[in-house]
């Protein structure tokens, strides 16, 4: 706790001395030492807020009708978007744009 190393071998806060850490926003200062006890100050104060950690979005689709339909149908489809930004990261904004494959037409599964 001596806050100008980082050695194990010197871990004591002399008095007057102050080990501060900031993520977990505490202070703490020995006032007087004696061979009956210690006093001690601990201060809290907020921790900084957490940062953001943006994360790419999961996209799902999932047809609304059974597999089986008839060649030309439309089939309309749910799709779900999940924001995996962390919960400090503000609001997001997701935009769909169509597109077709490569073949210039869309592709279809044949089923048995």
């Amino acid at each position: 706790m001596t806050p100008e190393t980082t050695s194990w071998s010197d871990p004591a806060l002399t008095v007057g001395r102050t080990f501060t850490d900031p993520a977990a926003g505490v202070s703490i200062t020995p006032v007087s030492v004696s061979s009956t006890g210690a006093l001690v100050s601990v201060t809290m104060s907020e921790p900084p807020p957490p940062a953001c950690a943006p994360a790419a979005p999961t996209v799902s689709m999932t047809p609304t009708q059974p597999a089986g339909v008839a060649a030309g149908s439309t089939v309309p489809y749910t799709v779900t978007v999940r924001n995996n930004d962390s919960s400090a990261c503000a609001a997001a904004t997701f935009a769909f744009t169509p597109a077709t494959p490569a073949g210039g037409r869309p592709r279809s599964r044949c089923l048995p």
